[in-house]
Protein backbone atom coordinates (compact mmCIF):
# COMPACT_ATOMS: atom_id res chain seq x y z
CA UNK A 1 0.00 0.00 0.00
CA UNK A 2 1.44 3.45 -0.88
CA UNK A 3 2.33 5.80 1.97
CA UNK A 4 -0.12 8.67 2.43
CA UNK A 5 1.55 11.98 3.29
CA UNK A 6 -0.48 14.71 4.98
CA UNK A 7 1.03 18.20 4.73
CA UNK A 8 0.10 20.52 7.59
CA UNK A 9 -0.42 24.15 6.51
CA UNK A 10 -1.71 27.33 8.15
CA UNK A 11 -5.37 28.20 7.53
CA UNK A 12 -4.52 31.91 7.11
CA UNK A 13 -3.76 32.30 3.38
CA UNK A 14 -1.64 35.46 3.79
CA UNK A 15 0.44 33.86 6.55
CA UNK A 16 0.92 30.63 4.60
CA UNK A 17 2.01 32.68 1.58
CA UNK A 18 4.59 34.56 3.68
CA UNK A 19 5.92 31.28 5.06
CA UNK A 20 6.04 29.71 1.58
CA UNK A 21 8.02 32.70 0.27
CA UNK A 22 10.47 32.49 3.18
CA UNK A 23 10.96 28.73 2.71
CA UNK A 24 11.51 29.12 -1.05
CA UNK A 25 15.01 30.46 -0.27
CA UNK A 26 16.02 27.43 1.81
CA UNK A 27 18.60 25.26 -0.01
CA UNK A 28 17.27 21.92 -1.29
CA UNK A 29 19.67 19.93 0.92
CA UNK A 30 18.08 21.32 4.12
CA UNK A 31 15.38 19.07 5.60
CA UNK A 32 14.12 21.27 8.43
CA UNK A 33 13.76 24.90 9.45
CA UNK A 34 12.55 27.15 12.23
CA UNK A 35 10.42 29.99 10.89
CA UNK A 36 9.61 33.11 12.93
CA UNK A 37 6.31 34.67 11.86
CA UNK A 38 3.64 37.12 12.93
CA UNK A 39 -0.05 36.95 12.05
CA UNK A 40 -1.40 40.23 13.46
CA UNK A 41 -2.26 38.78 16.89
CA UNK A 42 0.76 36.73 17.94
CA UNK A 43 4.41 36.01 17.31
CA UNK A 44 5.18 32.38 16.54
CA UNK A 45 8.15 30.10 16.00
CA UNK A 46 7.23 27.09 13.89
CA UNK A 47 9.34 24.04 13.17
CA UNK A 48 8.80 22.75 9.64
CA UNK A 49 10.09 19.68 7.87
CA UNK A 50 10.64 18.96 4.19
CA UNK A 51 8.81 16.01 2.67
CA UNK A 52 9.98 15.66 -0.91
CA UNK A 53 9.60 19.15 -2.38
CA UNK A 54 6.97 20.27 0.14
CA UNK A 55 7.08 21.63 3.69
CA UNK A 56 4.85 20.59 6.60
CA UNK A 57 4.36 22.09 10.05
CA UNK A 58 5.91 19.92 12.77
CA UNK A 59 5.39 22.17 15.83
CA UNK A 60 4.55 25.78 16.70
CA UNK A 61 4.80 27.97 19.79
CA UNK A 62 2.70 31.13 20.15
CA UNK A 63 3.03 34.33 22.18
CA UNK A 64 0.36 37.04 22.32
CA UNK A 65 1.56 40.44 21.16
CA UNK A 66 0.03 43.86 21.74
CA UNK A 67 2.19 45.81 19.27
CA UNK A 68 1.55 46.29 15.55
CA UNK A 69 2.14 43.16 13.43
CA UNK A 70 1.39 42.05 9.89
CA UNK A 71 1.53 38.69 8.14
CA UNK A 72 5.24 38.11 7.63
CA UNK A 73 7.74 35.27 8.04
CA UNK A 74 11.51 34.77 8.18
CA UNK A 75 13.58 31.58 8.29
CA UNK A 76 15.74 31.74 11.44
CA UNK A 77 17.51 28.33 11.37
CA UNK A 78 17.87 25.34 9.07
CA UNK A 79 19.37 21.83 9.28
Amino acid sequence: MPEVVVLRKFSDVALQGAIDRALAAVPADKKGAVVAHADGDSVTLSVVGRIGNDWTIVAAGYRNWDGKLGAEAEVRYTW
